[in-house]
């Protein structure tokens, strides 16, 4: 992916700011339309132009943006698009174009884990998704477990899960896609083992005796049948068609899915509670997080002042009223600390999403975005998913599929230009 910039052509004014947004048409159109026209109400002299692409091909569009001359001055992105983007160097830092106050009103934990990169910040935080536990009353109790205790800690949730596992043949604790996009990632991470070394040069760090020990943990659930065979497949989709049938007891996922349940699973969902996640050895909780990032147009003063018009439109997207606004129509929580005070997040109404409002909300304080941006994700991943297959399927010790994935992080690291970020 290759965007490239330049500084801008027009004074500042004259053209429209353009907004990119994810996936959001036509669900939230007239969220967007009212949001769009109390900018341009509070802030004369600026317009803007929405544009919305669906999430299948969403980076090609960006880029063919670029390539035409028409770059979006705001754009959302996830987490993981965004990694891939500032990367490019086409992300202005936002920083210097908007008061300290603003910057400071964001959750300090989410800017830095998922908006910062060597000190700039290259979006604004917009809505999140925290994960929370949906667990199946009934398949706990049918396997001798207490309903009113779901597992508290990852611990009890393989403990659990080994009971289940035991007494209810043909039905698990839960799902965990290990080859997903790298997951095995996020799993050492939970477990506090480093990923890479500190400083240049950077290398591999997690071929150690802990990295050894949290992929062996993982081969043997899934070879003794703790974890369902599917748990190979490169998707978590299957985790959450199986919590719908009734097979597994627990789903750490965003509180979005409740719906889903109730739609789909009205039985699984008459049945279901809601907890806390369960706490991982790092005493972090996963995220997602969506954000807005301002493009770069050049050096010049028209420039820079479009690149400030457009930060002060990302500001104004991400506020605490306009999130509020947006987390009332759509099971999402805000970036702001200000509208986590608001009683939708304070004070349950006694549904499991209200429940799920209250139990997510409390932990945004330690929620994270558990990767750090690294170069050639796409390849890193990759040697994390034939280390799992390695270890579950060929028999090959962990602690060796962990060395052959750290060689081949090592030969990506090592492949890069002098100063690659």
């Amino acid at each position: 992916l290759m965007l490239g910039c330049g500084d801008a052509a027009e004074p500042p004014g004259e053209a429209p700011l353009r907004l990119m947004t994810y996936s959001l048409s036509p669900a939230f159109d007239d969220y967007m339309a009212a949001l769009t026209a109390s900018f341009e109400a509070t802030h004369p002299g600026r317009e803007v132009e929405w544009i919305d692409f669906p999430a299948d091909g969403y980076l090609d569009k960006l880029m063919l943006l670029h390539q035409s001359g028409e770059p979006p001055d705001v754009v959302n992105l996830t987490f993981d698009l965004g990694a891939q983007v500032v990367q490019q160097g086409v992300l202005e830092d936002i920083r210097p174009l908007l008061p300290p106050e603003v910057i400071g009103g964001y959750l300090p934990g989410i800017l830095a884990s998922a908006c910062e990169t060597g000190g700039r910040v290259h979006g604004l935080p917009w809505y999140l998704s925290p994960v929370v536990l949906l667990h199946n009353r009934a398949l706990m109790a049918e396997a001798g477990l207490d309903p009113d205790h779901p597992p508290a800690t990852f611990d009890e949730q393989i403990a659990m899960s080994r009971q289940i596992h035991g007494r209810l043949p043909g039905r698990w604790g839960f799902f965990e896609s290990l080859t997903e996009a790298g997951h095995l990632r996020d799993l050492l991470f939970q477990q506090s083992v480093p990923l890479v070394t500190p400083g240049e040069p950077r290398r591999a760090a997690f071929a150690t005796p802990a990295g050894a020990e949290v992929l062996a943990l993982w081969v043997e659930l899934y070879q003794s049948g703790v974890i369902p065979r599917e748990s190979l497949q490169p998707t978590h989709v299957r985790g959450i068609e199986l919590f719908k049938t009734g097979r597994t007891a627990f789903l750490v996922t965003g509180a979005q899915f409740l719906r889903s349940v109730q739609e789909d699973a009205p039985d699984v969902y008459a049945q279901c509670g809601v907890a806390r996640a369960p706490e991982m050895p790092c005493g972090l909780t996963a995220v997602d997080v969506m954000m807005l990032s301002v493009t770069d147009h050049g050096e010049s003063a028209a420039a820079v002042e479009r690149e400030r018009g457009a930060a002060e439109l990302a500001a104004f997207v991400t506020n605490a009223s306009n999130q509020l606004a947006l987390c009332r129509r759509a099971v999402v929580f805000p970036s702001v600390t200000a509208a986590l005070e608001d009683p939708l997040f304070r004070e349950s109404d006694g549904t499991l999403l209200g429940d799920a409002r209250v139990v997510g909300a409390r932990t945004l304080e330690t929620a994270r975005v558990f990767r750090e941006i690294l170069p050639e994700s796409g390849r890193l991943n990759q040697a994390m998913s034939r280390a799992v297959e390695r270890a579950c399927l060929e028999g090959v010790a962990p602690a060796d599929a962990l060395a052959e994935a750290a060689a081949a992080w090592d030969a990506v690291f090592a492949s890069l230009p002098s100063g690659a970020p």
